[in-house]
C-alpha cells in the first residue's frame, strides 16, 4: 500500500488523541481518513467508532463508497480484501475478525449519536460540520474498552470559524495537525491543479486548494476590487461595436449598466441611476445614450440581466420589464435579449472577483455609485446572500450596482457565453 507522506503521518499518528488533516481539494483527504478508520477498527477490538459527513448524501456517496473500495479491494490504494460485512440498512460495516464495528452518520441528524460510547470518531469535511455537532460527537469517545481513543477531522477549511479555534495550524502535546496542499497529491492528474488555480481567485487558491484558513467573508464581497487596476480614467465606446447593457429591475434605486468588451476586456463605461423608477423611465433614459437623433449609436445593442423580471409583468400595462425592453429596441440593428438563468450568487461573485484580479473588468471613473458598490458591498449574516440592508444616506439600498456587475460577467466569463469575444 502506497501513501504520501503526510498521509502515512496521520495515520499511524497513535500520541494524539485529536488529530486534523486539512487539506485543499483532492489532497488525499477522504482516503486517509477510511483508512485511519480501518486502522482504529483494528486496534479497538471490540468497540464501535463512526464516520460523520455533513450530510447523508455525502456520506453515501463519498464515505461508504470509499470505504467499500478500499474493503473490497476495488481502490488503487490496494487491492487486498479485508473481510467484512456491510449492513446498508444500518450503515454499518462489522469486521469478524475484530468484534468491531464502524458507523457512518451524519451531521444532519446528529441526535442519532445520542447515548453512543465511541472508541474514535472521524469527522470528514469538518469545516462545514457545526460546532454543536463536533461537541456531541466529541462527548461520545468514552468507551472504557478502547485501547486508542481518538476524534480526528478530515476536511478542506470551510465557513465555520470553530475549526481554526479547536484545530489551529500547529502541532502540540494534544493535538497533531496535518496541512496538505492539493498540487502534493502525485497520485492526481498533473493539470489538476493547475487548472483549478485558474479558476480561482487568490484568496480561494489559498483555502481550496492550499488548505489555508481564510475567511472568505471578513472583508467587503469584491476583495479583488483594486481602484489602481480596474478603475481608468476615461473610454471612448466604439461605434462600430456592440454596446452591451445590464439590467437590474429593484426600484429604489434601479441601475442599468453599459459596457463594451475590447481585446478581452470588459469596460464598463456609463451608469444609469434612478430613484423611485419605473421600466419605462429607465428605457427613455437608455434610448438618450445609445440612439442620436433617433438613429442607432453602436452596431448592436445587447441586453443582460436579471431573469426573474422576464415572468414578473407591470399591471398597468400587462407586459413584464423584458417585454417592455424588446418592444422598445425592436427596430434597433442586431438587436438581441441576452437573459440567462441566474446563476447561484457565490458562483458569480466568484468568477467577477477572478476577474477583476486578471484585470480583465475595467471601470471607468466617472461611475461613481458602482465603484462604491463595489467597496462597500457586505455579506448578509448568512453569507450566502449580499447585505440588502446595507444603505448609503445619500443613495439608498447597495447592491445593485454590482448585480449588475454580476449577471453581464457571468455571462461572459463563465457558464454562457465562455468567454468574452475580442473585436
Amino acid at each position: 500500500m502506497e501513501l504520501l507522506q503526510k498521509q502515512h503521518k496521520f495515520l499511524f499518528d497513535t500520541t494524539h488523541f485529536y488529530k486534523a488533516f486539512v487539506g485543499g481539494q483532492g489532497s488525499g483527504k477522504t482516503l486517509v481518513g477510511m483508512l485511519c478508520a480501518i486502522f482504529l477498527s483494528r486496534i479497538n477490538k471490540n468497540c464501535s467508532g463512526v464516520i460523520v459527513s455533513p450530510t447523508y448524501k455525502m456520506s453515501s456517496r463519498i464515505c461508504q463508497k470509499a470505504m467499500l473500495d478500499i474493503l473490497n479491494g476495488k481502490h488503487i490504494i490496494s487491492t487486498n480484501r479485508i473481510r467484512h460485512t456491510f449492513h446498508k440498512s444500518e450503515e454499518r460495516v462489522y469486521f469478524p475478525q475484530w468484534n468491531s464495528e464502524i458507523y457512518f452518520s451524519n451531521a444532519d441528524n446528529p441526535d442519532k449519536l445520542r447515548g453512543s460510547n465511541l472508541a474514535w470518531a472521524i469527522l470528514d469535511e469538518a469545516g462545514v460540520i457545526s460546532y454543536d455537532c463536533y461537541l456531541e460527537i466529541e462527548a461520545r469517545i468514552r468507551d472504557p474498552r478502547a485501547k486508542l481513543k481518538q476524534i480526528l477531522v478530515t476536511t478542506t477549511p470551510g465557513d465555520y470559524d470553530w475549526l481554526e479555534k479547536v484545530f489551529p495550524p500547529e502541532t502540540t502535546e494534544k493535538k497533531l495537525y496535518i496541512n496538505a496542499r492539493t498540487d502534493e497529491n502525485t497520485f492526481l492528474e498533473s493539470a489538476y491543479a493547475s487548472d483549478k488555480r485558474e479558476q480561482y481567485d487568490t484568496k480561494r487558491q489559498a483555502r481550496y486548494l492550499d488548505g489555508e484558513y481564510i475567511d472568505l467573508f471578513q472583508d467587503a464581497i469584491y476583495y479583488c476590487f483594486n481602484k489602481l487596476k480596474n478603475v481608468i480614467n476615461n473610454f471612448k465606446p466604439l461605434a462600430n461595436l456592440p454596446v452591451l447593457v445590464s439590467c437590474d429591475f429593484n426600484r429604489n434605486p434601479c441601475v442599468w449598466l453599459l459596457a463594451q468588451t475590447v481585446q478581452g476586456k470588459l469596460i464598463f463605461f456609463d451608469e444609469i441611476y434612478m430613484e423611485s423608477a419605473r421600466t419605462a423611465l429607465m428605457i427613455e433614459e437608455l434610448k438618450s445614450k445609445v440612439l442620436i437623433n433617433r438613429s442607432p449609436k453602436y452596431a448592436a445593442l445587447l441586453m443582460y440581466g436579471d431573469s426573474t423580471s422576464l415572468s414578473i409583468r407591470n399591471t398597468a400595462a400587462s407586459y413584464s420589464d423584458w417585454e417592455l425592453i424588446d418592444n422598445a429596441f425592436a427596430n434597433y440593428p442586431n438587436y438581441d435579449n441576452r437573459v440567462y438563468p441566474n446563476p447561484f450568487v457565490k458562483d458569480r461573485i466568484v468568477t467577477v472577483n477572478k476577474e477583476l484580479e486578471n484585470g480583465n473588468i475595467l471601470f471607468t471613473s466617472n461611475m461613481k455609485y458602482t465603484i462604491e458598490d463595489m467597496q462597500k458591498t457586505m455579506w448578509a449574516v448568512n453569507k450566502h446572500e449580499k447585505d440588502k440592508k446595507t444603505k448609503d444616506k445619500a443613495r439608498g439600498e447597495r447592491t445593485h450596482a454590482t448585480d449588475c456587475v454580476d449577471y453581464l460577467t457571468y455571462a461572459l466569463f463563465s457558464r454562457y457565453e465562455n468567454e468574452v469575444t475580442i473585436y
